[in-house]
């Protein structure tokens, strides 16, 4: 939902900036998770459904690498949405807006 007017510009830069995070890891983690199984050589079943082809040839360093990184992601994207929350419930209980019912319902205002 889009931000409230009365949300201070520092809130909205902050809000902005974990959004785009979120988003941006959704992406970082499956891709650094595949590259780091694909350096590794053991072949890759997308659920048990399909092969799916690997990046790289097989590579220590690569995956050892891939590994750290996909790791970092995990601890960024944890802590952005810890703190997702945290801003939700401020919303809630401190403000008292709507942010938290519209990011749950997906309706757009109150009377919605």
């Amino acid at each position: 939902p889009a931000l409230p007017p009365a949300m201070p510009g520092w809130e909205r830069w902050l809000a902005r900036i974990g959004h785009g995070l979120i988003y941006l890891l959704l992406l970082w983690m499956p891709l650094t998770g595949w590259l780091a199984h694909s350096a590794s050589g053991l072949p890759l079943r997308w659920f048990g459904w399909f092969r799916v082809p690997g990046l790289v040839e097989k590579s220590e360093s690569l995956k050892h690498s891939a590994e750290q990184w996909h790791e970092i992601g995990v601890w960024v994207l944890a802590a952005v949405l810890l703190l997702h929350v945290a801003a939700a419930l401020k919303h809630h209980w401190i403000n008292r807006d709507d942010v938290l019912r519209r990011m749950w319902s997906g309706r757009v205002g109150r009377g919605s």
